[in-house]
């Protein structure tokens, strides 16, 4: 499929413009996908549903990742949706959508 066929990314930031772009290029490129948003499950799921139009698994997931036990409970949800059936171990990062504004020359928020 792609170069990142059997990889799993998590992606948050994931709602508008370029966090909805690299959840659709890692699936494109055979990723299975983690949408994560803070608030709008809906939204969310609707990304999801468009990655999993490329034939991977992808998932939807509520969570505010300034908050550690949310965070926790991300990583296990990802683990229980079957998006990666190995150990949990840290995510394959590209980087977090959010602070693409810095490459924009603006600042980027670190949550």
């Amino acid at each position: 499929m792609g170069k990142l066929e059997g990889k799993v990314a998590l992606v948050t930031g994931w709602g508008h413009n370029i966090g909805r772009a690299t959840v659709l290029m890692l699936a494109g490129e055979g990723a299975h996908v983690v949408v994560n948003a803070r608030s709008n499950q809906q939204e969310a799921e609707s990304v999801a549903r468009e990655a999993r139009d490329f034939g991977v698994r992808a998932v939807s997931v509520l969570a505010d990742v300034g908050k550690k036990a949310e965070v926790e409970a991300l990583v296990r949800n990802r683990i229980k949706s079957g998006a990666r059936k190995t150990r949990a171990g840290p995510a394959n990062s590209i980087g977090k959508s959010e602070n693409c504004n810095a490459m924009r020359g603006r600042r980027g928020t670190d949550n």
